[in-house]
């Protein structure tokens, strides 16, 4: 595998489970990255929220967890998509049992996070290619 990149990227992290939060922006943290999270569970109004927050952070990348249950995750990563102040920004898109979304959702090129270290590099490694696809 290639190594990785420094490069600094802002990183907008969304999520319903606070200790995954808390993994994934430490992960990106200590590598340089600048990050905000939001645990989505908690917003009264999450489409709204989302967009106001990435309107005042400007990410170059969203990493969208989806987690259980499965249906409702995809239709809000589907709602995300359709935010005018998310045009056009990669999402990196992760899970912690790939077969068992796509067992609801159908095939998806979501990356299984599962907290060992090699899951840290590979989250890493598809930020920075999503900005690099992306011109970010």
């Amino acid at each position: 595998m290639p190594p990785l990149t420094p490069t600094r990227r802002r990183v907008a992290i969304f999520n319903d489970s606070a200790s995954t939060l808390s993994t994934m922006a430490n992960w990106c943290e200590m590598h340089g990255h600048g990050v905000f999270t939001a645990q989505v569970s908690h917003m009264a109004m999450p489409h709204l929220t989302v967009e106001r927050l990435v309107l005042a952070n400007r990410p170059e990348v969203i990493v969208y967890d989806l987690a259980m249950p499965y249906e409702s995750a995809w239709d809000f990563l589907e709602m995300m998509r359709l935010l005018p102040a998310l045009a056009g920004i990669p999402f990196v898109l992760t899970t912690n049992n790939k077969a068992a979304l796509e067992s609801v959702v159908g095939p998806t090129r979501t990356l299984q996070v599962t907290g060992k270290p090699d899951d840290r590099n590979e989250l890493l490694r598809a930020i920075d290619t999503a900005a690099v696809h992306s011109g970010a």
